[in-house]
């Protein structure tokens, strides 16, 4: 089933970018993680105040729930590419945007930061 889904061009572009993603942020956070103060703000959704503040290992949230977002996506799709071709695609294309969205707000924290 696997094979199927990897010898398709459009996923396995798919599937390169989401694995960049995930290399970047590998890299920016051993680049930068030494760098960052011990209470980083992360809850952005509650009032301004110290609630906002997480701590700096809590950054790590975000290339976490991007790969559980990935391998969900990505198991959904093994089961739908041979039966529902487009609704395999659209899965793995909301992985990427979430992935890609999800990337922006660990950049901008990081960088906001450090």
């Amino acid at each position: 089933m696997i094979r199927n889904l990897t010898s398709d061009q459009f996923i396995k572009k798919i599937l390169y970018a989401e694995g960049f993603i995930l290399f970047v942020y590998i890299i920016v956070g051993f680049w930068r993680y030494r760098f960052l103060p011990p209470q980083i703000p992360l809850f952005y959704s509650l009032p301004r105040s110290i609630d906002q503040l997480g701590f700096s290992w809590m950054i790590f949230f975000l290339p976490i729930l991007s790969l559980i977002i990935a391998v969900l996506h990505g198991i959904a799709a093994i089961f739908l590419y041979k039966t529902e071709r487009p609704a395999a695609y659209l899965l793995l294309i909301i992985a990427l945007i979430s992935m890609v969205l999800l990337l922006i707000g660990y950049l901008r924290i990081i960088f906001l930061i450090t």
